[in-house]
C-alpha cells in the first residue's frame, strides 16, 4: 500500500477509523490505497468490489455521492453494500484523495453524525490508558462543583503522582513506562467504587474524584490505592521496578473554589506528600504556611515558563575593580520584569525554578542572551561571569548548547566565565569536576561562587580546575567584627594565591571594607560600594 499522498491523519483520527465497524478506504490521485482500516482490509481479496468504486469521478466531480456496489460470492450469492464517496481537499482546495466508507447493507452505515458522536467521544479519552482524560475530568469536576454549591454536598479530589516513574522511563524506556502506566489504570480501576472518577491527566499524573464523600472517608479509600500499588513489582525485560504513588487531597465544597484553584492546590498537597517520604498522602488546608509557600512556588513556575517564552527577563551588569596586571571581570545578573514595570530579584523565583527544575530554561535563556548581547559590543578583553544552577550542570545536554551557541555566536570562549556556587558543586563533586574540566576545554573560565561556606572547602578548591574563587560574602562583610571570618578571609587567599587562583571578594559594600580589601591584595572586589548593577551595555573599567 502506497503512502506517498494525503495530509497526514492525526492519531486520534486514525485511531477512529480503526475501531468502526463501517470499511474506511482512502485512494489518493495516483490510484493507490493509502489507507485501510482493519475492516477495509479484508476487502482487498475482493478487487471485483473495489473496482465499482468510482475513484475517478469523485477525483474529477469533487462531490459526494451515494453508491449501491454488488459483490458476487461463492455458489451465486450476491452481497449488496453501500458506500458513500467524499473527496478530500488540501488546505490549498485541491482534491488530494477520495474517502470511501463501505458497509454491507444489513450493517448499519458510519454517518456523519455517527463518526462526529465518535470523535467528540474519542476527544475526551486517554489514548494510551483508555480512561477520562484531562479535559473529561475538568468537565466532570466543574459539574460537581455546581452540585456542591447548589445543594451544599460534599466531594473529594484527589491528585496522584507515581513515585519513581521517571527511573522505569530513563532505564527501559518509554515503551515500557506506556505498560507500566496502564498497568496502574488497570490496578486503580480495579479498586474504584460507585460515584469515584478516575482520570490521567498527563506524564503519570492521575485524578480522582469521590462523590458525596467525607475527607475522612476519602482517606480510607485512597489509602487502599496506595497499599495496592506499593505491592506492585512491575516487571520489564528482566528487571524488576518498585512503584508507589503520592497523593494530595482537597475538599470540594461549597465554599470552593475554581477547578484550577482546586486542582491546584491538590497538586501542592501531593508535592508536600512527595517531599515527607513518598507513597503517601496529605491533605491540603488553606492557610497552611508550608502549603501557600508551595502554591506560590507552583504559580511562580508558570509564570517563569511563560517569561521564558515571552522574554520578560532583563540581564543587568556589575563590575568588579580589578588590581593592576589582570583581566577585567563583570558579573551578569538576572531579574524579572514584572508586568507594573518593576524589576524582581532572583530571590523571589529561583526557588520555584529549582522545585520545578526550571533553572536549566533559566539558564539557557542567560547563556543565549548574553552571548547576543557580546556579539553586539566591542571585545574590550572583559571576562563576563554567568552563574549557572546545580541542574544545568547536571543536564547532559547543556554542555552541547554552550559550545553551540559559542560556535553560532563567533565569540571568543575567553570572555566567558561560568559561576558555580560551592554547595551546588559539593551536591555532586565528581559531575562538578568533569563539568569544569569540559567547560575549560572550550576555552571558557571557570570560578567557584561563595567560596567558603561549605564543609571541607579547602579540599573542593583542590578537586576543581577553576580559575577564580569568589570568597562567600558573608566573611568579607565581618572582617572588621569577627576575628574568625578575617582569619577564613586570610586562608582562602592564601590557599587560593598557592594554587595559582584569581580571587574575588564579593559583598564590598562599603568604602571601609573597599579599603581593607584593597590592602589584603585581593585580586578583585565586588560590591555596591565599587558598583551598583546597572542595564546592559555598560563602559568597562
Amino acid at each position: 500500500m502506497s503512502s506517498h499522498l494525503i495530509q497526514p491523519m492525526t492519531g486520534l483520527e486514525k485511531a477512529i477509523l480503526e475501531i468502526i465497524d463501517s470499511a474506511v478506504a482512502i485512494c489518493d490521485t495516483e490510484g493507490d490505497w493509502v489507507f485501510l482500516n482493519h475492516a477495509a482490509d479484508a476487502l482487498m481479496n475482493y478487487p471485483s468490489l473495489l473496482r465499482q468504486l468510482p475513484v475517478e469521478e469523485i477525483l474529477t466531480s469533487r462531490k459526494r455521492q451515494e453508491i449501491e456496489l454488488r459483490l458476487e460470492r461463492e455458489l451465486g450469492e450476491t452481497e449488496v453494500w453501500n458506500a458513500r464517496a467524499i473527496p478530500v481537499f488540501s488546505p490549498d482546495g485541491q482534491v488530494q484523495a477520495a474517502l470511501f466508507v463501505l458497509s454491507n447493507s444489513a450493517e448499519k452505515t458510519l454517518d456523519e453524525s455517527n463518526f462526529q458522536r465518535l470523535l467528540e467521544e474519542q476527544a475526551l479519552v486517554d489514548p494510551l490508558t483508555r480512561l477520562p482524560n484531562r479535559t473529561a475530568f475538568e468537565k466532570k469536576i466543574n459539574q460537581i462543583i455546581a452540585d456542591a454549591r447548589l445543594q451544599h454536598t460534599q466531594h473529594v479530589l484527589a491528585y496522584l503522582d507515581l513515585d519513581q516513574f521517571k527511573i522505569v522511563n530513563d532505564t527501559v524506556g518509554h515503551t515500557a513506562g506506556d505498560e507500566l502506566l496502564c498497568e496502574v489504570a488497570q490496578r486503580f480501576t480495579a479498586l474504584m467504587q460507585p460515584g469515584e472518577i478516575l482520570a490521567r491527566l498527563g506524564g503519570d499524573e492521575f485524578g480522582v474524584c469521590l462523590s458525596n464523600c467525607s475527607m475522612d472517608e476519602a482517606k480510607q479509600r485512597l489509602q487502599r490505592w496506595i497499599d495496592a500499588l506499593s505491592h506492585l513489582h512491575f516487571q520489564y525485560e528482566n528487571r524488576r521496578f518498585r512503584i508507589g504513588v503520592s497523593m494530595g487531597l482537597v475538599a470540594v465544597d461549597a465554599d470552593s473554589a475554581s477547578y484550577p484553584d482546586l486542582l491546584s492546590a491538590a497538586d501542592t498537597a501531593c508535592y508536600a506528600a512527595k517531599d515527607k517520604g513518598r507513597n503517601r498522602m496529605e491533605v491540603y488546608v488553606a492557610g497552611n504556611q508550608e502549603y501557600e509557600r508551595r502554591k506560590l512556588d507552583l504559580d511562580w513556575a508558570v509564570r517563569l515558563c511563560d517569561s521564558v517564552d515571552e522574554n520578560h527577563f532583563e540581564l543587568l551588569l556589575q563590575r568588579s575593580l580589578h588590581r593592576q596586571g589582570v583581566q577585567p571581570y563583570c558579573e551578569v545578573l538576572l531579574r524579572l520584569r514584572l508586568a507594573d514595570g518593576r524589576l524582581e530579584m532572583p530571590g523571589a523565583f529561583i526557588p520555584a525554578a529549582e522545585r520545578y527544575r526550571l533553572m536549566p530554561q533559566l539558564d539557557r535563556w542567560v547563556v543565549r542572551e548574553t552571548f547576543r548581547r557580546l556579539c553586539e559590543i566591542e571585545d574590550d578583553g572583559t571576562c563576563y561571569a554567568i552563574n549557572l544552577s546545580a541542574q544545568s550542570i547536571s543536564d547532559e545536554e547543556f554542555l552541547h548548547f554552550v559550545s553551540l551557541q559559542l560556535e553560532e555566536s563567533g565569540i571568543r570562549a575567553e570572555r566567558i566565565c561560568f559561576e558555580l556556587t560551592e554547595t551546588a558543586a559539593v551536591q555532586n563533586l565528581l559531575q562538578a569536576e568533569q563539568f569544569v574540566k569540559k567547560i575549560r576545554a572550550l576555552g571558557c573560565r571557570f570560578a567557584l561562587d561563595d567560596f567558603g561556606s561549605g564543609f571541607a572547602s579547602f579540599a573542593h578548591l583542590k578537586a576543581l580546575q577553576v580559575d577564580f574563587v569568589k570568597i562567600d560574602g558573608s566573611y568579607v562583610r565581618e572582617i572588621f567584627n569577627s576575628e574568625i571570618d578575617r582569619a577564613v578571609v586570610e586562608s582562602i587567599c592564601k590557599m587560593a594565591r598557592l594554587m595559582g587562583k584569581s580571587i574575588v571578594a564579593e559583598a564590598v559594600e562599603t568604602e571601609l571594607l573597599l579599603a581593607e580589601t584593597e590592602r589584603m591584595g585581593i585580586d578583585y572586589l565586588q560590591g555596591y560600594a565599587i558598583h551598583r548593577p546597572e542595564d546592559w551595555p555598560m563602559v568597562s573599567a
